[in-house]
């Protein structure tokens, strides 16, 4: 062989040194023709273990981030472009350990110059190596629409998570974006096992397109920090406190607060109440949108699975009615309630806290001093689902089996907003009359505060409204 290595044996020998490679800390340094193995402290040819599906964060008009998790470290890159051969490429940050010192690294990458409103496609590299399909179009993102722009757009909202229920509707309806008020699992944990088995392994197919904003709840409490560093929101997730943040879509301004942390709001004197409070009074204040929109967590009116919580009332609901914003949400009670705007012409208030947890059957009615609750849920999961056009919004309550027994809608104005959805004799909402919606009947029979069950809306529960439901029983 005139000292010359025979070829065939050459390959085999590098094939059993690359074998052993892939399980030792050896890596090739190719010389030439030839592979010299040296020692490195990491295994090169190991194989990256994806732990946490890729999701889309902090989406604006020009920036997007991507997040997600590995067993171990590594670099972290995303290949994207407007076709799904990609052509361009971003780095972030190498694989961090994550707050409350659960398993695993967290890889973060934010691409920017993007062009506004414009769909992309993505995969995500750890360490050279595809931890998502290549060409896969199901891993995409949008860009969002510029501060003031009226073009559509969606949203959904929800609280209460604790399982996947709504995920399937949720990815039918495909918001451009969606929020989470607050119990985003039970009980997010320091380690990651409880949110990977109820939000992001759930809802991984929507994460992987549509930006998720969410804000912590009394079971996330414990573990805030943690659902904060996991999630890339805006202003870090920490604009007025720990879980506080706001960003535009379009012509909507959408704030998010902490009701965990005080909510004292002095309404004489704002800049003097609780530090977050100061922060969104501000915030809101200072934002010439259309639309104002505000969610937390802990409820203020409800009659669902918790009661009125009075400090809500008079802190954060209160502010929202004196800076004249037009729709607030809150989850906390495992029912959705739609109520009156309170004052006239004020905000539009929202129960939403039945993404998953269910339970309490709503007592729909007037409060002393507060709204009217015009519509309400019986005992199944859903969402909000909105639809903002211009000064018009459409929202519709969305259940898990993608029913829509609930839509209202309204001005930025602050007008608008249908009529109570009470006269009917569906007083349960399932899209029949049976003996449910008598039993609603007969339990409130004779008095004047059931305005679901009083069908022909004159002031009281009585054989009137017997009849008219028994007309259109079935």
């Amino acid at each position: 062989m005139n000292g010359r290595i025979n070829d065939q044996k050459f390959l085999a020998a590098s094939v059993s040194l690359k074998r052993f490679a892939q399980k030792s800390v050896l890596a090739p340094v190719v010389l030439g023709s030839f592979f010299i193995w040296a020692l490195s402290p990491f295994p090169v040819f190991a194989q990256a273990t994806l732990t946490r599906a890729p999701y889309i964060q902090n989406v604006t008009a020009s920036t997007a981030e991507v997040v997600w998790k590995t067993a171990a470290g590594g670099d972290s890159t995303v290949k994207y472009g407007t076709t799904t051969s990609y052509g361009q490429q971003a780095t972030g940050e190498a694989g961090r350990s994550i707050i409350g010192g659960q398993p695993g690294f967290l890889h973060h990458v934010k691409i920017t110059d993007l062009a506004v409103n414009t769909k992309y496609f993505y995969q995500i590299l750890t360490s050279g190596q595809s931890l998502s399909p290549a060409a896969d179009p199901s891993y995409y993102f949008k860009t969002a629409l510029p501060t003031g722009s009226t073009t559509p757009f969606t949203f959904a909202i929800f609280g209460d998570r604790s399982s996947g229920t709504i995920a399937s509707a949720l990815n039918t309806r495909n918001p451009d974006f969606y929020m989470v008020a607050g119990d985003v699992a039970y009980n997010y944990s320091a380690d990651g096992s409880v949110q990977d088995a109820q939000h992001f392994g759930p809802f991984n197919i929507i994460n992987r397109h549509t930006p998720v904003y969410p804000t912590c709840g009394n079971h996330d409490s414990s573990a805030c920090p943690t659902l904060v560093d996991e999630h890339a929101l805006p202003q870090g997730g920490k604009a007025g406190g720990l879980s506080t943040f706001s960003f535009d879509w379009g012509n909507a301004h959408f704030t998010a607060i902490n009701s965990n942390a005080s909510v004292t709001y002095n309404s004489s004197s704002p800049q003097s109440s609780a530090p977050q409070m100061v922060w969104a009074y501000n915030d809101l204040k200072n934002s010439n949108q259309p639309w104002k929109i505000l969610f937390w967590h802990h409820n203020a009116w409800s009659s669902g699975s918790h009661n009125t919580l009075t400090n809500i009332v008079n802190g954060p609901a209160k502010m929202a009615q004196d800076l004249g914003v037009d729709l607030v949400f809150w989850g906390h009670s495992h029912v959705y309630e739609r109520f009156s705007r309170y004052p006239a012409n004020g905000p539009a208030f929202f129960t939403i806290g039945n993404g998953g947890r269910t339970s309490g059957t709503p007592n729909c009615g007037p409060y002393p001093s507060g709204p009217t609750c015009l519509a309400s849920s019986h005992g199944e999961a859903g969402f909000l689902f909105g639809e903002v056009n211009g000064n018009d919004m459409t929202l519709r309550y969305v259940t898990s089996g993608n029913a829509n027994p609930d839509t209202s809608t309204y001005k930025s104005d602050g007008t608008g907003g249908p009529p109570p959805t009470t006269n009917t004799a569906d007083l349960n909402g399932d899209g029949k009359v049976d003996v449910i919606d008598l039993g609603i009947l007969l339990s409130a029979w004779g008095q004047t505060t059931k305005p679901k069950s009083d069908i022909n809306q004159d002031g009281r529960v009585d054989v009137v409204d017997l009849g008219i439901l028994l007309s259109k029983w079935g």
